[in-house]
């Protein structure tokens, strides 16, 4: 096993995001997002792959974890032919109502069953 130095997300290519302070988590402040040009201050470029892209030439996980401040259902929404066909275990956590509504009603569309462990946390698997 290895890490490797992309970001995932709903698409292969680059994205742009916002670099944190050591202190402070961006998704609660609701600027991790780099989109428009006039937010270059503090800004990164990186690779990005799609969980559906990766998993063509590595071995498909049996569980996510996944936590990336806010880009949570950018991450599985690439990861959707992964969900539909393998159905692994996802441990999310989410930060925001509306970001854990849409996450929930995606994957509950895919057959997935959602559970609140805690406040920031989902457990889904599939029914």
């Amino acid at each position: 096993m290895r890490a490797e130095r992309k970001a995932v997300s709903d698409k292969t290519g680059t994205i742009r995001f916002r670099m944190a302070e050591k202190t402070q988590s961006l998704d609660l402040t609701g600027h991790i997002s780099c989109e428009r040009p006039e937010e270059d201050g503090g800004c990164i470029e990186v690779e990005s792959i799609t969980l559906d892209e990766f998993c063509a030439t590595h071995p498909r996980p049996d569980v996510i974890k996944c936590d990336v401040e806010g880009a949570e259902l950018k991450a599985l929404l690439g990861a959707d032919n992964l969900l539909r066909t393998w159905h692994p275990v996802i441990l999310c956590e989410l930060h925001s109502a509306a970001l854990h509504d849409s996450v929930i009603e995606y994957l509950q569309g895919l057959g997935y069953g959602c559970r609140v462990v805690d406040q920031n946390h989902i457990l889904a698997g599939f029914e």
